[in-house]
C-alpha cells in the first residue's frame, strides 16, 4: 500500500510480510529489523507462517533474518520467493 495520506503516511509504502515455513518442516527463528514489525504465527493450508509488516521511507531498505527447518525425508533443495523483486534480486 502506498502512502496517499489516509492510512500510510504520503511518500511511504507499507507492506504485509508472510514468511512461510517449507512442508512438513517449521520455521526455527527469525529476527526482524525493528521487533515491533513482527505480528504472529499463523497457519495457512497446512503450513506454519511467520506474518509482520512493514512500512519504508523511499529509499529505505529493511532486512529479516529467519532460519527454517526441512522435512526431514526431503531431498528437495530448500526454494526461496519473494515478491516484488527488484530486478534480478
Amino acid at each position: 500500500m502506498t502512502g496517499g495520506g489516509n492510512i500510510v503516511p504520503k511518500g511511504q509504502i507499507k507492506t504485509a510480510l508472510f514468511i512461510y515455513a517449507p512442508a512438513n518442516g517449521r520455521l526455527v527463528d527469525w529476527e526482524f529489523q525493528n521487533a515491533d514489525d513482527y505480528k504472529g504465527v499463523t497457519l495457512h493450508n497446512g503450513l506454519t507462517v511467520g506474518v509482520g509488516d512493514v512500512t519504508l521511507q523511499p529509499g529505505e531498505s529493511y532486512e529479516i533474518t529467519v532460519h527454517v527447518q526441512s522435512a526431514p525425508d526431503t531431498d528437495e533443495p530448500l526454494t526461496f520467493r519473494q515478491t516484488p523483486l527488484i530486478e534480478g534480486r
